[in-house]
């Protein structure tokens, strides 16, 4: 909350305050930054300004997110048409997510320790705070410029070690891959690190313009000079794009005032504190990569192509989930922190459970139905040919229950982070790992690689169980009861959905190409279902209604 200040003035990268009190809200400030939503002190009528602007800046985010999937999907699709699906493209693949695995890490403990260390260090002693924050940002640097450099010159040595069980072509294009983004691996860090320092200033939409540039990079590059360098063109791409987007992000952040110093001292307690907070952060963030990456290298021992196999279905999977979790990772996560200590709390987490999962079970059915249509919309062309499009459409339909699954953690997840509970969801979300480890095995000797994504969807099942079980523990059983009952009542419609998909396959042939037939059927799928749940579950059917409308819950 910021702090009562009388005649305070508006400084260009200072939190905008007002004079009328204490109480917080979100309005842009005359210089704030594009994309930015400030803080400021104001009256009931700046809440409701508040509550504009911040859903026009979710609004931008979720459309922002949706433009950056779009752009994922245009990068795979490049690999598929110039590189189809080969022990070069698995080599690749795995490089590639362990990077995103490690920006992942990156972004997200910085995002969950420093933004809100440096919001409480700064409404104490301001100056400090900044001389901190400019000695943690350049200890980074030096720590990941030095772990790139480390990692350059030592991947071609426990590569033969590390990736013994893979296959040549596949350990020299990790190796090929891994070293060059090694040598970037500080760049890649400080995109993430930006993040963090631009969301403390409450400015949102440079981060994923900057996202977007290093995706689009990767594409561009991969069409334009995979002649001349390969599918290597694809990382130098992507090296471009983020060094683009950390110009921007770096423009945004001395555009709110932050002044770089080359200076590594700082604040002995607010360093304590940032690594003391670190570590369960950092483990928390790994354990959903670490399960992924896993199933990669198992899928490295399997046939050709089979982490590309995999890679191209899970991107397709991760899309709604992606996109519902955007839209309610604003609004729903500050609604459950202002409720977290109210009767209502245990309310507004069902409804969430439930409206994620009356958007979503449909949409996993329906990825099973029409999963060769979509893949070969998107990936069948060039080098990826017919077959590569059935195997990928029989991992998609294997990864279709993490839709709904990943959907419903999505929303338990803030719950427990409002709720302060980090470290109980992390004691569940570790156990996954073995689990994960252990089906794998299991499914590889029964479905070969497609059995680990099997082993995803029952793993995240799991989870969002379990999960479930220990949130709602505390409260009346009642609760727990009636989210299940919740979740009955959509298989109905959802069976309907399903059965006039199918029939209607059968005695119809659409003469449109694949983009209009995906689309005829997702229109007509989404209408039935929505008839269907009107008739047999009104509730869920205005629970969605008012989601929709952006109403409350």
């Amino acid at each position: 909350m910021a702090e009562r200040s009388e005649g305070a003035k508006t400084k260009e990268g200072e939190i905008c305050q007002g004079k009328h009190g204490s109480g917080v809200t979100e309005t842009a400030c005359s210089n704030a930054p594009t994309g930015s939503v400030r803080p400021t002190v104001g009256t009931a009528e700046g809440t409701v300004k508040t509550m504009t602007a911040f859903k026009k800046t979710a609004f931008y985010l979720l459309l922002l997110s949706i433009v950056l999937k779009l752009a994922g999907f245009l990068r795979e699709s490049v690999i598929a048409g110039e590189f189809g699906a080969s022990r070069v493209t698995d080599g690749f693949l795995l490089a590639y997510n362990l990077l995103t695995l490690f920006m992942l890490i990156v972004a997200t403990g910085f995002n969950n320790v420093f933004l809100p260390l440096y919001v409480k260090s700064r409404a104490a002693d301001p100056t400090a705070t900044e001389r901190s924050a400019n000695a943690l940002l350049n200890r980074s640097l030096l720590l990941f410029f030095l772990l790139g450099l480390l990692f350059y010159i030592g991947l071609p040595v426990i590569a033969p070690y590390a990736l013994g069980f893979t296959n040549e072509p596949t350990r020299l294009t990790v190796v090929e891959a891994g070293r060059f983004f090694g040598l970037f691996l500080f760049l890649f860090a400080l995109t993430g690190i930006l993040e963090s320092y631009l969301q403390a200033r409450y400015v949102f939409v440079p981060t994923q313009i900057a996202k977007l540039a290093g995706t689009l990079g990767s594409a561009l590059f991969g069409l334009w000079f995979s002649n001349q360098y390969g599918i290597m063109s694809l990382a130098y791409g992507f090296a471009v794009g983020t060094a683009v987007g950390v110009a921007l992000q770096g423009f945004y952040l001395y555009k709110t005032g932050f002044k770089w110093r080359p200076q590594l001292n700082w604040n002995p307690r607010f360093g304590e504190a940032f690594f003391v907070m670190l570590w369960p952060a950092l483990l928390d963030t790994l354990v959903g990569p670490i399960n992924s990456f896993a199933d990669k290298l198992f899928a490295t021992s399997s046939v050709a192509g089979a982490v590309t196999y995999l890679n191209n279905a899970s991107l397709i999977a991760s899309l709604p989930t992606a996109l519902y979790a955007t839209a309610i990772a604003s609004i729903l996560f500050t609604q459950m922190t202002e409720a977290a200590r109210s009767p209502s709390f245990i309310n507004l987490i069902s409804n969430g459970v439930q409206s994620a999962l009356l958007i979503l079970v449909p949409v996993a059915a329906g990825l099973v139905i029409a999963s060769g249509d979509i893949v070969s919309l998107i990936y069948e062309r060039g080098a990826f040919t017919a077959h590569d499009t059935a195997e990928t459409a029989d991992v998609l339909a294997l990864y279709a229950p993490l839709v709904a699954a990943q959907g419903a953690q999505a929303v338990i997840a803030k719950a427990f982070f409002a709720l302060e509970r980090a470290r109980t969801l992390l004691k569940i979300s570790v156990t996954t790992i073995a689990a994960n480890l252990l089906l794998n095995a299991l499914f590889m000797l029964w479905l070969g690689y497609k059995g680990l994504a099997l082993s995803s969807s029952l793993v995240s099942l799991y989870f969002v169980t379990a999960s479930a079980y220990v949130l709602y523990k505390p409260y009346d059983r009642r609760k727990w009861k009636a989210l299940w009952q919740g979740l009955l009542k959509i298989i109905p419609p959802t069976a309907i959905m399903v059965l006039s998909l199918v029939l209607t396959r059968q005695a119809v042939f659409l003469p449109l190409p694949p983009f209009w037939r995906v689309m005829a059927e997702c229109a007509f799928g989404a209408a039935v279902y929505g008839l269907a749940t009107w008739f047999l579950n009104r509730s869920g059917f205005c629970l969605i209604t008012r989601e929709i409308r952006g109403g409350n819950r």
